[in-house]
């Protein structure tokens, strides 16, 4: 609240905010007021925040209606994001961000190049290559042991975010197999397929899913023969109105345990604006 105190002298003292400020007489009161007025304006002006601002929205490219707003220039849309393969090394240990299952006796591990789950007694029988400059850390992925388990492996899921419905997105990454000493001498075979599985997402509408945008689509990468030897692969593929499920398995039909494993660096997905390549 702002108070005007008058004084015999040649100045006005104006009470605000706490604080008394001083200003020099002028010839009438309405002169008086309208400095006053003026002082006042000044203020509130500048003690508008930046909160009271209009900034560029921040968001997925979709308003409320699910209207796309890439077209906007103002609009500020954050990168697509599928996470890299970080973690601690260990059996049992999953990388950052991702989810994993081993049904039966399978394991996934957070390995190394030279060792599975970073265990020292646990070499590979060939170390792997380095899949990026200065990469270490990967994703393993195995079948079960027994004659029950001819279709079981566990599975790693990461979640890539921050798509926009309609848009088309490429993905690349590694894969590999690897074999370890087991206890009694031999070594593990080694696996002749992984399988990665994109849910929510489609291939220009091949696959199937349902009305709702839901859609799978698989790829098998044939290892035969690629004993520790890194593959490329790409995958591309159009978003849906929901989040991007990457999984990761093992897909070799064996009773005996088989290693694959999985390289994901940074930068490994971007938007293309290109036809979809056939998967």
């Amino acid at each position: 609240m702002m108070n005007i105190l008058f004084c015999r002298s040649k100045f006005l003292i104006i009470y605000y905010s706490n604080e008394f400020i001083v200003m020099r007489k002028t010839i009438s009161l309405l002169s008086v007021s309208l400095a006053s007025m003026c002082f006042v304006s000044a203020v509130v002006m500048t003690g508008c925040s930046k909160e009271n601002q209009i900034e560029p929205i921040e968001g997925r490219g979709q308003s409320k209606t699910g209207e796309n707003l890439t077209d906007n220039p103002n609009l500020r849309i954050d990168p697509p994001i599928f996470d890299p393969i970080i973690g601690q090394p260990g059996i049992g240990s999953k990388p950052d961000k991702w989810l994993a299952v081993a049904p039966g006796n399978s394991i996934y591990a957070v390995s190394t190049l030279k060792h599975l789950g970073g265990d020292a007694s646990k070499a590979w029988v060939k170390a792997l290559p380095e899949p990026a400059s200065g990469a270490n850390a990967i994703l393993t992925t195995s079948t079960g042991m027994g004659q029950n388990s001819s279709v079981i492996s566990s599975h790693c899921t990461s979640i890539i975010k921050n798509l926009v419905a309609g848009k088309k997105y490429m993905i690349t990454f590694k894969v590999s197999t690897t074999s370890t000493n087991l206890w009694f001498g031999n070594s593990s075979p080694y696996a002749t397929a992984a399988k990665i599985i994109l849910g929510f997402a489609k291939n220009d509408g091949t696959g199937f899913g349902d009305p709702n945008g839901y859609y799978d689509i698989e790829k098998t990468v044939d290892l035969t023969g690629k004993q520790a030897e890194w593959v490329t692969v790409t995958m591309t593929f159009t978003a849906t109105k929901y989040d991007t499920r990457f999984t990761f398995q093992n897909a070799t039909p064996t009773t005996q345990r088989t290693f694959t494993n999985l390289h994901v660096g940074l930068g490994a997905i971007k938007q293309i604006d290109d036809l979809l390549i056939p998967q």
